[in-house]
C-alpha cells in the first residue's frame, strides 16, 4: 500500500511538471504581428496614382462663336508646341486636348475652305495626342505645327468668306431695292432671296454688334421676300432698304 501511495505521488508530480512546462513553452512561442518601427510608419505614403489632368474644357463651350473656338484652339495648340519643344509630352498632350476640343467645336459650324482646313487640324492634332501618350515629344510637336498652320488657314479663309457673305448680301439687296423701286416684285424677290442667304451665312459667324445688325437684315429681307411674293413691291422694297441699312451698319459702312 505505501509503494502504490509513493508511486501515485510520483506520477502527480510528474503531471504537474510537465503541465507547467507546456504552458511557458506556449506562452513563449505566443505570436505577436509586427507593426514595424514608429519610423517606418511615418515614411509609408499610400500610392494614390497620378493626378488627372486638369479639366480645361468650359461648361458653356457650346455657346461660344467660331471665332472664339478657333482662337481658343490655336492659343492651346500654340501651348503644345512650346512645351513639345521643350520636350515635355505630358504637358504637350494636356493642351493638345483642349486644343482639339475647340478645333472640333468650330469644325461643326464652319463651312467651305474654313472647314477644311479645322478638319486638317483636328486629324493632326489626334496623331499629337496619340504620340505625346506614347512620350514621343519631337513627332507630336511636328503634327501640332502642322494643326496651328492649318487652324490659323482656317481662321483667315472665315474672316474672308464672312466678309464676301457681307458684300454679296448687300449687292443682291441693293439690286432688290433698284428693281423694288421700278416695280419689278417678283425680280426683287429674287435678289432678296440670295441676300437673305449671304446674310444668314454671314449672321451665323459674327458676334456682337455686327452679328445684331445683320439678324435685323435677315429679318427684313425675309419680310421683303413675302411681300415681293404677294406683288407688294412697294412695303417690300421699304423692307429692303431696312435691310441695306443694317447690312452696311454690321459692315461698318
Amino acid at each position: 500500500m505505501i509503494i502504490i501511495k509513493t508511486y501515485i505521488k510520483l506520477l502527480s508530480f510528474a503531471l504537474l511538471t510537465a503541465s507547467a512546462m507546456f504552458t511557458g513553452t506556449a506562452a513563449a512561442t505566443k505570436y505577436i504581428p509586427y507593426k514595424g518601427s514608429a519610423e517606418a510608419a511615418a515614411k509609408y505614403i499610400p500610392y494614390k496614382g497620378t493626378a488627372a489632368a486638369p479639366a480645361e474644357a468650359t461648361e458653356k463651350a457650346a455657346e461660344k462663336s467660331p471665332e472664339d473656338h478657333s482662337a481658343q484652339a490655336l492659343e492651346h495648340a500654340k501651348a503644345a508646341a512650346t512645351h513639345g519643344m521643350a520636350g515635355h509630352a505630358s504637358v504637350l498632350t494636356e493642351h493638345a486636348s483642349v486644343a482639339l476640343e475647340h478645333a472640333q467645336a468650330a469644325e461643326q459650324v464652319l463651312e467651305g475652305e474654313p472647314k477644311a482646313h479645322m478638319t486638317e487640324a483636328v486629324t493632326h492634332l489626334n496623331e499629337a495626342i496619340k504620340h505625346g501618350k506614347m512620350d514621343h515629344a519631337d513627332i507630336a510637336t511636328e503634327h501640332v505645327n502642322e494643326a496651328i498652320t492649318h487652324i490659323n488657314a482656317s481662321i483667315k479663309t472665315a474672316e474672308k468668306s464672312t466678309e464676301d457673305h457681307s458684300a454679296q448680301a448687300l449687292e443682291h439687296a441693293t439690286a432688290a431695292a433698284t428693281h423694288g423701286k421700278a416695280g419689278h416684285a417678283s425680280v426683287l424677290t429674287e435678289h432678296a432671296s440670295v441676300a437673305l442667304e449671304h446674310a444668314q451665312a454671314a449672321e451665323e459667324v459674327l458676334e456682337g454688334e455686327p452679328k445684331a445688325h445683320m439678324t435685323e437684315a435677315v429679318t427684313h429681307l425675309n419680310e421683303a421676300i413675302k411681300h415681293g411674293k404677294m406683288d407688294h413691291a412697294d412695303i417690300a422694297t421699304e423692307h429692303v432698304n431696312e435691310a441695306i441699312t443694317h447690312i452696311k451698319a454690321s459692315i461698318g459702312e
